[in-house]
């Protein structure tokens, strides 16, 4: 077993722990369930539509082509 760290917003997380926990499940289970979908589908396991936003844009493009880069340049995060 492995384990994973990741930065989240503390109030996204603690919503998403109550809709899991509702759901009678943990977090981790429920980042478990998404990435066993991804890999079953072979992609995100919900739809995903380009960004109006040029800077995401180009990030995604500069991903798209190759270009080194980390996931989370792709992922815009609000400072505190």
């Amino acid at each position: 077993m492995t384990q994973v760290c990741f930065r989240m917003d503390d109030e996204l997380k603690a919503s998403a722990e109550a809709l899991f926990s509702e759901l009678g499940m943990s977090f981790s289970t429920a980042i478990t369930v998404f990435v066993k979908q991804a890999l079953l589908t072979r992609g995100l396991p919900f739809p995903v539509t380009a960004a109006q936003d040029s800077t995401l844009d180009r990030r995604w493009q500069d991903a798209r082509a190759g270009r080194r880069m980390a996931f989370h340049d792709l992922v815009e995060v609000e400072d505190e």
